[in-house]
């Protein structure tokens, strides 16, 4: 069960996720009547990001904690069509707050230099990553390396691996699942644009996304607040998910079955329904009024079930 439990926590972390609460600097606030996200750019402008990433997952009063710091480098350039052909190249990453062990050393080497080319809408929307065929062999590789650390694991067998490698690893399958897998702070970044927003402005919108294990969706409802507006050409958004928690009961449910295909299916009903399961994301953002992107974004999302808890943070910031 120590496996099930931390497979599922790992794939409710794949729910969409975005921000975390965050301290804001006092600012002059200003009156605004309306806003439309779009980026504000002619023909070709880089900028240089930092993501801040932790992690800390309790299974049991048994706590692991890691944290990463990676320089970003986005590229956008505006195409004749008037759509926005887009890099997001991961140049740099380090291992904060702890030594690195092997694993995330190996890890390392594969990760950085992954660089995900996108095209937006003229409005700033995600369509499509271009070069997933790319991104896909370099997961499959981060994948195998993943492998090896659960052959070792207690109580392996050949079976679950078996499992492990046909629904974890259909996360990298197919195009669609990568863009909603593995480009999560990338549509985070870009998840306001296209969006009009008048001044105290509340947006509602319900949306079902796929759990990459068992492809049960997810009902969710995102909302969209405008909060303020500031003298110096930004404003502060704040976003919030609501998780319907009948269907992720569901999923969780079908994990187990999916995973657990040696237990009886009665043993896990009975130990599945004391459980409490949740997932709670809110994310704020500082946007530009001046480039038509985010100058900062945080992220929280905690994800309870039982006794057990994870917690994803990452902060995107303009350097």
């Amino acid at each position: 069960m120590k496996l099930l439990t931390l497979t599922l926590l790992i794939s409710i972390f794949f729910i969409s996720c975005n921000n975390k609460p965050q301290n804001i600097v006092k600012k002059n606030v200003i009156k605004i009547d309306s806003i439309y996200f779009v980026p504000k750019i002619n023909k070709t402008a880089t900028f240089d990001l930092e993501l801040k990433k932790t992690k800390n997952i309790n299974v049991k009063g048994r706590i692991q904690k890691s944290s990463s710091t990676s320089d970003i480098k986005l590229k956008i350039t505006k195409l004749d069509n008037k759509n926005f052909r887009c890099s997001w190249n991961i140049k740099k990453i380090k291992i904060t707050g702890h030594t690195a062990s092997n694993l995330e050393k190996k890890l390392l080497e594969l990760v950085q230099g992954f660089k995900y080319e996108f095209l937006l809408d003229s409005t700033g929307i995600f369509l499509e990553l271009e070069n997933w065929k790319e991104i896909q062999s370099k997961g499959n590789k981060v994948f195998e390396v993943l492998l090896e650390e659960i052959k070792k694991m207690p109580r392996m067998n050949s079976q679950i691996l078996s499992q492990i490698k046909a629904t974890v690893g259909s996360m990298f399958n197919s195009k669609e699942n990568i863009e909603l897998f593995l480009m999560q702070e990338v549509q985070a970044y870009f998840s306001l644009e296209g969006i009009h927003m008048k001044h105290n402005d509340t947006i509602t919108t319900p949306v079902s996304l796929p759990n990459p294990i068992t492809k049960d969706l997810i009902k969710q409802n995102i909302k969209v607040v405008f909060q303020e507006a500031y003298s110096d050409s930004t404003c502060a958004i704040r976003i919030m998910q609501e998780v319907d928690k009948n269907d992720l009961k569901s999923t969780v449910n079908n994990v187990y079955h999916k995973m657990g295909k040696n237990s009886s299916a009665k043993k896990i009903n009975n130990q599945l329904s004391f459980k409490k399961y949740d997932v709670s994301i809110i994310s704020d953002c500082i946007f530009s009024l001046k480039t038509g992107l985010p100058q900062k974004i945080t992220s929280r999302k905690t994800i309870i079930f039982d006794k057990n808890k994870r917690v994803d943070e990452f902060e995107i910031t303009q350097k």
